[in-house]
């Protein structure tokens, strides 16, 4: 249980060697399942915020990595989060990914504070973004 002590539970995680590479002042949010900021992980190797497809896959694979280092049981549901989410990206314009890169920020930040969602949820997914996507959310 990381939440008994999460400052020991990250120097017990990076200690292994095997972490995978993340901001290190994001471990202890993974670790305390508490939501992560996307622009934090992207602004670690980038100077603009996410803007697109591209930059989203780039933090939610980094993210990924950590929490299934931290936490493997949860491959399967963001397998079929990462899934729902490009599919909503490649069905969205362009023009319109910051209200998926919302959708999502908000996702997830939901998911962090309530337990009864999950990531895997596709009717709940499709309900959720669709308040931040859709120009009547």
């Amino acid at each position: 249980n990381y939440l008994a002590d999460v400052k020991r539970a990250k120097r017990d995680l990076l200690a292994t060697g095997c972490a995978p590479a993340f901001p290190l002042e994001l471990w202890e949010d993974i670790l305390a399942n508490r939501a992560i900021d996307f622009d934090k992980i992207y602004s670690a190797s980038f100077s603009h915020r996410i803007e697109d497809l591209a930059d989203w896959l780039f933090c939610f694979h980094r993210w990924n990595e950590a929490v299934c280092a931290a936490f493997p049981f949860r491959r399967d549901e963001l397998i079929v989060y990462l899934e729902f989410f490009t599919d909503l990206f490649n069905s969205i314009h362009k023009s319109h990914h910051a209200r998926v890169i919302q959708a999502d920020a908000a996702i997830r930040n939901a998911a962090a504070s309530d337990p009864s969602i999950t990531l895997c949820d596709k009717e709940r997914l499709h309900v959720l973004a669709m308040r931040h996507v859709s120009p009547w959310g």
